[in-house]
């Protein structure tokens, strides 16, 4: 969409082939009870190397970040597990890459609560999961 709210043409099927391609391989499909969601807003992100200080941002190096999470219903409560998908900034926004498994970040901590009385001690097991 251009600035005066003018759609253009639809970009997905030129990145559809290495777009699917790479979610095949580094996302998860939702099954039954589960979901993928975009959980952030997007940000602009520079990959630069660590020991470039002269390292400017420019088309090839800046991406857009999105965290997704794939959440999942197990023992009564939502399980979301974050990800995150680097986008390419300009047209046709491909993808440039998918963490392979859910980031941990301070602050995400255990599941609270009680274990429900009626759990045998295989479903006991299953309670130790990240809070949403």
């Amino acid at each position: 969409m251009d600035k005066n709210g003018i759609i253009g043409e639809d970009l997905g099927p030129l990145v559809a082939g290495s777009d699917e391609k790479c979610m095949a391989a580094y996302m998860s499909v939702p099954g039954e009870n589960e979901s993928v969601h975009q959980e952030s807003n997007s940000l602009g992100i520079v990959l630069c190397r660590r020991a470039d200080p002269k390292c400017e941002s420019t088309e090839s190096n800046t991406h857009i970040m999105h965290i997704y999470q794939h959440k999942f219903w197990h023992g009564f409560h939502g399980v979301c597990e974050p990800y995150i998908m680097l986008i390419h900034q300009t047209a046709p926004f491909r993808i440039h890459g998918i963490t392979k498994g859910p980031i941990w970040f301070h602050g995400r901590g255990p599941r609270l609560g009680k274990v429900p009385q009626f759990y045998d001690e295989e479903s006991k097991k299953s309670w130790n999961q990240t809070g949403m």
